[in-house]
């Protein structure tokens, strides 16, 4: 198995204890490491990568939620545009 890195969404505020997005290595081993914040971000429960690999979509379930973009900027995410807003609430259905 080889080494990767990988995106992992979470739940903030009252909903769940993370941050936003967070950057995950898998070793070899299939142990995790270097677990760290990528990019700050309102609940972005759902990712999705572009298949360039150069951007990563999130939906942020707020109550105004909606899509985020993030390009990969080194070890982290740099959030770009301004994202957009849904016209419902539950955004991930």
């Amino acid at each position: 198995m080889d080494e990767r890195a990988f995106w992992v969404g979470t739940y903030t505020g009252d909903a769940g204890g993370g941050a936003g997005v967070y950057r995950v290595r898998r070793r070899a081993d299939g142990s995790l490491a270097d677990v760290r914040l990528a990019a700050k971000a309102v609940s972005p429960s759902y990712l999705a990568v572009h298949p360039g690999g150069r951007v990563v979509y999130a939906v942020r379930e707020e109550d105004a939620g909606g899509v985020a973009a993030f390009e990969v900027a080194g070890d982290g995410l740099r959030e770009i545009g301004g994202g957009t807003r849904a016209r419902c609430r539950a955004t991930c259905r």
